[in-house]
């Protein structure tokens, strides 16, 4: 998936809310890692990914909004979204 596909998925999944806040990069990349980990195309369990993801954003202490706030700055910096999209990729593709 695209660095734009991703940030624009995020963006509009969490839409909700017209006050953002802001967030650290690092929060940005840990939170994606594990939405990542979210199975992808299984039908039927929109619920309980809906669940899973919301679990994950509390976790960190950060909402729905609050992604859509990171990916709106980020999709603004594109040198700085690319740093962070490669922090992603690095970390989700590395073995434990």
């Amino acid at each position: 998936m695209s660095l734009a596909a991703l940030l624009l998925l995020v963006a509009t999944a969490c839409r909700s809310d017209k006050v953002f806040t802001s967030m650290s990069d690092s929060t940005f990349v840990h939170v994606m890692i594990e939405l990542r980990t979210l199975p992808v195309g299984v039908t039927g369990d929109a619920s309980g990914r809906a669940l899973q993801r919301d679990s994950i954003l509390r976790q960190f202490g950060v909402t729905g909004p609050d992604m859509e706030s990171t990916a709106v700055r980020l999709a603004r910096n594109p040198q700085q979204a690319a740093e962070i999209w490669r922090a992603i990729e690095a970390t989700a593709f590395t073995p434990p």
